[in-house]
């Protein structure tokens, strides 16, 4: 294993973070931009994660997570209140990712193939872009000194509004399986398994969330912001909406992840094999916690997986709770 020098890691996150400063609020203000169609808003982001991506070989550059002296942020209810309040695709200015530092970002569509009571995007599906990360470097996964822990961001385009985002995972525990698609994702988690070394981040994250929104648990991100609205932007009188969903990984997912080569250590050169029309997941959705998950529709590429500096240091999915 390559032992990597802390200067060279320092030099690499500084560069990555200039290299990204590039933003939707530099070309235009922030209104001109969400005024825009979703067409135009993924093309736009899409652009910026081109223009930034990582060179082939090079990801070991770029690890953003190791930041020791910043990791006490995580632990400050106030610095986390921003991931449930920020509305801009962007992260705010001079804001560091810390958790899911490292990650992928690729051109999806959301499609709908059976019939559904639920209203909005459960009704007309939307194009968007999708992140996904591990928790924790992935140059630490790889030694097996910390868990493969893989989360996903999908940040779904609307015409002339903000874009409607979600955060799923298949728990707080992490995965034995280091194959990305081995498991579900949803935006109803079990309770984790606190720790000494977690247990200080966990209680701030209640702490935010409970602040924000009394009696909600931080394990649990809602999905009324999907029924709300079509993705023309056109407003549902009376929404309805699903308690969760469940993203159950394809078998075409899993294979090409899987074979997509044997010397890769780093979880991004497998992504990035994956090819445009691959069905990513297939969607179930659930009534209430108790119900049983019912077939939605599914999530698929239009584009390959690009890893960049943009989408590490200025892509940002808002954590919604209402």
């Amino acid at each position: 294993m390559k032992k990597f020098n802390v200067a060279t890691l320092i030099l690499g996150i500084v560069m990555s973070f200039f290299a990204s400063a590039q933003s939707i609020t530099k070309d235009k203000d922030l209104e001109a931009y969400q005024a825009q169609s979703a067409e135009q808003k993924q093309n736009e982001l899409w652009k910026y994660v081109l223009d930034t991506s990582y060179k082939v070989n090079s990801l070991h550059q770029h690890l953003e997570s190791l930041k020791p002296s910043l990791h006490k942020l995580v632990e400050d209810p106030n610095y986390l209140k921003i991931t449930f309040t920020h509305t801009s695709d962007e992260m705010p200015e001079g804001r560091i990712r810390l958790i899911h530092a490292n990650g992928s970002v690729a051109q999806v569509k959301l499609i709908r193939t059976e019939e559904s009571k639920y209203t909005g995007l459960f009704q007309t599906g939307a194009q968007g872009i999708v992140r996904l990360s591990l928790a924790v470097p992935p140059i630490l996964v790889a030694t097996g000194k910390v868990p493969f822990l893989p989360g996903m961001g999908l940040k779904l385009l609307i015409d002339g509004k903000e874009s409607v985002n979600l955060m799923t995972m298949n728990g707080l525990d992490g995965q034995k399986s280091h194959n990305f698609f081995a498991a579900d994702f949803t935006n109803d988690l079990p309770e984790p398994t606190v720790t000494e070394a977690n247990k200080k981040m966990f209680e701030a994250f209640k702490q935010a969330v409970n602040e924000l929104m009394p009696g909600s648990s931080p394990t649990y991100l809602t999905l009324a912001p999907w029924s709300r609205v079509k993705s023309d932007g056109s407003v549902v009188d009376a929404p309805v909406t699903p308690h969760a969903l469940v993203l159950v990984p394809t078998a075409e997912a899993q294979n090409a992840y899987e074979n997509a080569c044997a010397a890769c250590l780093d979880f991004r050169d497998r992504l990035a094999t994956l090819v445009p029309e691959t069905t990513l997941y297939d969607i179930y959705t659930k009534e209430t916690k108790e119900s049983k998950a019912e077939l939605w529709g599914k999530l698929v590429l239009t584009t390959g997986f690009k890893a960049s500096a943009y989408g590490d240091n200025q892509l940002f999915f808002r954590h919604h709770l209402e």
